[in-house]
């Protein structure tokens, strides 16, 4: 998560630095925190407050809608109320629509070739979120967390039309796995 947070060239460096430094010494978390922060430019409070310092990790439940009229996709995101001592946690992550080329198959049996990405950044600060993306036509495949960054456990409603052509997708074993759970 902290790759994904920070970029892999800059994640790469911090690693190589932070063990440049602390080659054959005790360290502590908060050595490999601010060899972050320092290369980075920004604060990790947060992030290592609530991912290392916290027990737990976000439930969510993800919903889509498709908004025809307005050519809307709609995914909302929902935080299990946090417990006593747990926090809301703050993430960013991205959605993932696979919408169909023209002339693809009506029951999503397209190939991976066939479908357009369209890759939405979101950040999540708060127990509930509504997210609305404009996209040219309906998408085959709604994905979240695409590239799997997040440590949540995450229940995500689809249609079963989007389930089966993200389980028919050869190119992605995890999404064939989620789909087909």
């Amino acid at each position: 998560m902290l790759r994904s947070l920070v970029g892999d060239d800059l994640f790469r460096e911090a690693i190589r630095t932070y063990l440049q430094r602390h080659a054959l010494s005790p360290v502590e978390t908060d050595d490999l925190r601010e060899t972050f922060e320092e290369l980075s430019g920004r604060s990790l409070d947060r992030f290592f407050d609530q991912w290392v310092y916290h027990a737990g990790f976000p439930e969510l439940k993800i919903r889509y809608r498709w908004l025809a009229d307005q050519q809307l996709a709609h995914v909302s995101v929902e935080q299990a109320a946090p417990s006593e001592g747990r926090l809301v946690f703050e993430f960013e992550t991205e959605l993932q629509f696979l919408l169909p080329g023209e002339g693809a198959a009506a029951d999503g049996a397209a190939a991976p070739s066939q479908y357009q990405p369209v890759v939405e950044r979101i950040r999540v600060d708060q127990l509930k979120h509504d997210f609305y993306v404009r996209l040219p036509r309906e998408p085959a495949i709604v994905r979240f967390d695409p590239r799997y960054t997040l440590l949540a456990k995450v229940d995500f409603e689809q249609p079963d039309a989007m389930l089966l052509a993200q389980a028919r997708l050869e190119n992605d074993v995890m999404g064939r796995v989620l789909a087909c759970e």
